[in-house]
């Protein structure tokens, strides 16, 4: 029994290792880390739900407000966005959604 189980292992690998599918859905190989978690699902999330570019915008050079700016449909690609830094007050009308070592993810209350 454990040789079929190891067999059926194998010659999946070997399938999945030839056709190199795996090595390009694999988000390591065309995004990096921002080292914020809140920011990491955020992009993850937007581009899942179709968004082909993402606007970034400073404000008053402490606010990074997130926007899809090209395609998808859905409640990610929709919102505003706004990444507040440690220590700071978010803008009036956001509403918290994720908090990490790095700062607070909220959604513009439309």
């Amino acid at each position: 029994m454990t040789r079929v189980i190891s067999l059926i292992v194998v010659l999946m690998s070997i399938g999945c290792a030839k056709t190199g599918q795996l090595e390009a859905a694999h988000p390591s190989s065309w995004w990096e880390s921002t080292n914020s978690p809140c920011t990491d699902a955020l992009q993850i999330n937007l581009i899942a739900e179709g968004c082909e570019e993402i606007g970034v915008h400073s404000i008053d050079n402490t606010w990074l407000q997130f926007k899809c700016q090209q395609g998808g449909k859905g409640p990610w690609t929709e919102g505003w966005w706004l990444f507040t830094p440690n220590g700071i007050a978010t803008l009036p009308e956001h509403l918290p959604v994720c908090v990490d070592q790095a700062g607070m993810l909220a959604l513009r209350n439309q």
